[in-house]
């Protein structure tokens, strides 16, 4: 099974090559819309190519284009694909409702994720959106959809939390190589405690986002509302 995803993600890397960072953004909306991809393993690949071709040409780590190529154009070119990717399975959550939602699911896995949206629906979606396989995150989706979440706060949500999660992933890809994406999951398992550490830095980082994007959406808001 290992070696035929190896074979399947040398396969879309070689596919998806010449697309740059678009290529990375019609993985993030079909791994979200539709398939499950190893998008992961995707990202670390071009990350890592980006990584030996910055350093081919000798172009100093400390240069904004050395950070902007590793750290921002493909977590955030993946974050953006996967929030509008989400949209389809929201969408469709938006149309069944709670009802389709509650066939879905146990009722006591119901009433606990409707209390998770009541309470604080943005980081119920946020937090899911930054911990890897296997966290049902199109559960998530569907249920944000379900529960009627605004979809402005939906999309940021999303973004927020894969954009952390992929810039963590870009981190560790520069510092030991691409081979750390599969040797994540087993670190995690030993040592627990790094995934509770990533998700409070996250909330924190992406709480700091939101407000700061959101005050200014609301004043303008209340200022149409005039």
């Amino acid at each position: 099974m290992k070696n035929l995803l190896k074979k399947y993600t040398a396969f879309l890397l070689k596919v998806l090559a010449p697309l740059g960072p678009w290529g990375v953004f019609a993985i993030g909306v079909v791994d979200s819309a539709a398939l499950g991809m190893p998008i992961d393993l995707i990202i670390a690949g071009y990350v890592y190519g980006t990584l030996r071709s910055l350093e081919a040409r000798a172009v100093p780590p400390a240069s904004l284009h050395w950070f902007a190529s590793l750290y921002l154009l493909f977590p955030a070119m993946a974050a953006v694909g996967s929030a509008l990717g989400s949209l389809v399975v929201y969408a469709i959550g938006r149309k069944g409702g709670e009802v389709a939602l509650r066939k879905r699911i146990s009722p006591a896995k119901f009433d606990a994720i409707s209390e998770r949206f009541e309470s604080q629906e943005f980081l119920a979606l946020m937090i899911p959106s930054m911990l890897p396989p296997p966290t049902p995150f199109k559960l998530f989706i569907f249920a944000a959809g379900a529960l009627k979440m605004k979809v402005r706060d939906f999309l940021l949500a999303i973004f927020l939390g894969r954009m952390i999660r992929w810039l963590i992933l870009a981190k560790l890809v520069v510092s030991f190589g691409p081979a750390i994406v599969e040797r994540l999951p087993a670190l995690l398992h030993e040592h627990p405690q790094l995934k509770f550490v990533a998700i409070a830095v996250g909330i924190a980082v992406a709480a700091l986002i939101y407000f700061l994007v959101r005050k200014p959406v609301a004043e303008l808001a209340h200022e149409a509302e005039k």
